[in-house]
């Protein structure tokens, strides 16, 4: 730094600002998901359905309309053309969803899965009721809201797959293999991003459409000490997506994108987004990542609603250099 000509003025070094990053995110909701990836982990490991779930011991088993309230489907892989009624509220799969038979989930509350949700074509349809899509699912129905969980490994896209995922929380569980055993969520809030070796990585890519909003039953901005919040963060309003993996996700291809709601990766190093123009993110999204990269001819577009944003604490403890 330069000498002043006067000799009044006396320069001090430059001190940065504290990291800021996932601590407002995780005032909201890191119990609340602590608890809900610990219930996936003991859920999907069951070797029998538990007590008031209809069960399927193989993927045969399960009709074209499901309509128990509660269902227990136990195989490896489940690749069936299969409707889950508006009557289904909770679905344990205790293997994987892969494959590219058309599934659609009417209006479940919970939608837990064991070991990965690979999809390779077909359309996957979680909560969009009768609408067409997202959007009109919103005006059709605001409050409707589905957690869908993934307790053991990453969740994927290719080839033509199309996602319909409405007002619904994606949680990975990011266990490291076992299928007991949770892994660290961190215990306190605002954590540094540290590197892992959880399994809950996202890799979206192909041409199919990807129509994902969180919950957002409300316009009023959450606060994690307001009674007449608690409710909505039980739901997760707001929150599309969480991971504590590290290891790089992405998404990536020429499909029609439509992403509303926070999308929460503290760790991931980086986070990639590439394609030729289907990543057109206009409406509402907000990224919180440890590292973002962006290749190709892709459109982002980000215009969060404050109203349905995780706002970033102010920053302080810097001077001005001229």
């Amino acid at each position: 730094m330069g000498e002043s000509d006067d000799p009044a003025i006396a320069y001090t070094c430059v001190t940065g600002s504290s990291r800021k990053g996932r601590i407002n995110v995780d005032v909201n909701y890191r119990s609340r998901i602590k608890t809900l990836q610990a219930d996936a982990a003991a859920k999907t490991a069951l070797f029998s359905a538990p007590a008031g779930y209809t069960p399927y011991n193989n993927c045969n088993a399960v009709p074209a309309t499901v309509t128990a309230q509660k269902v227990w489907i136990n195989c490896n892989q489940f690749n069936n053309a299969v409707t889950f009624s508006s009557t289904v509220k909770e679905i344990i799969f205790t293997g994987s969803i892969a494959g590219s038979q058309n599934m659609t989930f009417v209006a479940p509350d919970f939608i837990y899965v064991g070991n990965g949700l690979s999809r390779q074509g077909g359309t996957f349809s979680v909560n969009r009721g009768t609408s067409t899509n997202c959007s009109n699912r919103f005006v059709a129905d605001r409050s409707a809201t589905t957690k869908l969980v993934v307790a053991r490994n990453a969740f994927s896209t290719s080839g033509g797959a199309n996602l319909h995922l409405c007002g619904t929380m994606v949680l990975m569980g990011d266990s490291t293999g076992s299928t007991t055993s949770a892994p660290a969520i961190p215990s306190t809030d605002g954590v540094d991003p540290y590197d892992n070796n959880f399994d809950g990585i996202i890799a979206l890519s192909g041409g199919g459409t990807l129509d994902w909003t969180a919950p957002n039953a409300t316009s009023t901005p959450m606060e994690w000490n307001k009674a007449a919040s608690q409710p909505y963060l039980d739901d997760f309003e707001d929150l599309a997506f969480w991971t504590e993996a590290s290891d790089s996700s992405s998404l990536s291809g020429g499909g029609t994108n439509n992403m509303v709601g926070v999308f929460f990766l503290p760790n991931a190093n980086p986070f990639n987004i590439t394609g030729n123009g289907g990543q057109v993110i206009e409406s509402n999204a907000q990224f919180i990542v440890r590292k973002l990269t962006m290749g190709g001819n892709g459109v982002l577009k980000m215009r969060p609603n404050p109203d349905d944003a995780i706002s970033v604490p102010y920053f302080s403890n810097f001077a001005l250099v001229r």
